[in-house]
Order: C-alpha cells, then structure tokens, then sequence
C-alpha cells in the first residue's frame, strides 16, 4: 500500500509538472503573438533617415524634388534624367520613358544608386522617391499611407513633370511591388515590372513565421497579386531563385496571375544582390521588355 501511495504521489506532481510548463509554453505563446500584434509595424518596416549618397556621387545630374501626398504629408524624391545617347549613335527605341521606382523596404534613395546607374544607362528616366518616414520624407510608414506615396509620386510625373502616361514605367522591387502593382491597376501605365516582391504581406510573413497565426493578426497585407490580377499593361516579373527573404514560388504565382501581356525573367543571387550578381541578363532582359 506505501509504494502504491508513493506511485500515485510521483504521477501526481508529473501531471502538475506537465500542466505548469503547459501553461509557461501558452502564456509564452500569447504574449510573442501579442508582441507581434503590437509591434508588427517595427517588424515589417525598416527605414533609415540618413542620406549617405545622391546620384552625383557617381556623376549624374539629378534634380531633388519635394511634393506632398494627398493628407499633406511632405516627401522627397530625386528625378534623374537619361544618360545622353552617344554622338552619332542611334536614338534607344525606350527614349523619352520614365521609370517611376518604388523601392524596397529597407534603408532609403541613397541606396538605389545602382539602379538608377542601370536604368539611365538605358536611356531611361528615373524618378525615386521615399515612403513616408524613410529619408527625408516626413510621416511614419503604413500601408494605406504607401500606396497615397506612390499616388503622389505618380501624379508629380504627370502634373508637375508633364510626362504622359504612356511613358511612364512602373517598376517596384520586394516592399515597392504592391505599390506598383495598385498604380498600374488604378492608372494605365506604359509597362510594369514587378522584382524580388511577394504575393502578399501575408504570405511572405507566413513563409518567415510559419508558428504565427499572423493571418488573423496582420494589419498590413499589401496583396499584390490581387492587383496584379487588374493590370491591363504588359509586365515583366523578375525574381532570383536563390532569393533568400521571398521565396521563388511568389514570383512564379505573381506571374501565373497576370492575364495581360507578361514576361518572366529568372535571375540569380540573393534578395538584395541578385541584380548585380545577374546584371547583364538583368539589363537585358529589362531591355528587351521595354524595347517591345
């Protein structure tokens, strides 16, 4: 009877044991989702306010510009015009275009000089400019604030530029890639490009947090691949597979969703280099797309 008391007393504190670390491991559970609740703002956007280059580093003339978003939030953009065609050379069947850029996520338009140094040498324009809370423009970063960014962006082309639609190419890369793909839905565009971004801010986040319900907890979803799905341009989706942060499958989806005109074009590398690692199949490939 003494060790039968013994037997009961020892599965008695296993079973408080066990319900102990089962209420730690919950309670732990709820405060990391509520964490991520709270602060997913801080998780997804990561903005730096120092300028630490401009394109006459690299000695390209360049325009700084400021304009407002439609709730008066001021931002900042930089307008590079085209490298000049060589004397004597053929005039580029792209002459005259305009890529508005939407950047990705992290940092600001002081690291897009190697972009910029690619599309003007395709005698390509170039307009830049920084979401809410990067670089210089004022506010802090959410999503209905982005796409009122790229808005403002688009309609300066248009307004104070007095560019046509007809010549401005979309071209946004991981984090711009929705705001690209809801001005190309809303406006019509000469062409859009879609680089390195995701079907969704949900899904890449569940890709990153498969242990998260973040599905039911996202506030910010950016869908690109629904507004894809409303683009009446052509558009040319670029992704890596060695891409690191957004798997391959969101650019092979984005693509498979498109119902216009569109073009796929594999690259390699990693999330942020990939461009340069493939920079010649990159430049021709962007080439060739806009060419057509």
């Amino acid at each position: 009877m003494h060790e039968i008391a013994k037997t009961k007393a020892r599965k008695g504190i296993i079973r408080r044991l066990l319900k102990s670390f089962l209420r730690i491991v919950i309670t732990a559970y709820i405060a990391i989702v509520a964490v991520f609740w709270l602060f997913q703002s801080w998780f997804i956007y990561h903005p730096t306010g120092e300028i630490t280059n401009t394109p006459e580093s690299m000695g390209a003339k360049f325009e700084e510009v400021e304009f407002q978003s439609a709730d008066g939030v001021r931002l900042n953009g930089w307008f590079i015009p085209a490298e000049p065609a060589l004397p004597g050379g053929a005039a580029a069947a792209n002459s005259g275009a305009t890529v508005l850029y939407c950047h990705g996520n992290a940092r600001n338009i002081s690291d897009c000089l190697d972009i910029i140094r690619i599309l003007t040498g395709l005698k390509l324009n170039v307009f830049v400019f920084d979401y809410r809370g990067f670089g210089k423009s004022e506010g802090k970063p959410a999503e209905k604030g982005l796409y009122a960014d790229a808005e403002a962006a688009y309609n300066y082309l248009i307004k104070t530029k007095g560019i046509n639609e007809n010549e401005i190419i979309v071209h946004g890369r991981s984090l711009g890639g929705p705001m690209a793909a809801y001005l190309a839905q809303k406006y019509n565009p000469k062409k859009l490009i879609l680089e390195s971004t995701f079907t969704s801010m949900a899904d890449a986040a569940s890709d990153i947090y498969p242990y998260l319900p973040v599905r039911l907890i996202l506030r910010h979803n950016y869908p690109t691949i629904e507004y894809a799905r409303l683009v009446k341009c052509p558009v040319l989706v670029i992704h890596s597979a060695n891409d690191e942060l957004i798997p391959f499958s969101h650019g092979r989806r984005l693509y498979e969703s498109i119902k216009t005109k569109k073009e796929f074009l594999e690259i390699t590398g990693l999330h942020n280099n990939g461009f340069l690692i493939s920079e010649n199949a990159y430049i021709n490939g962007i080439k060739e797309f806009i060419d057509r």
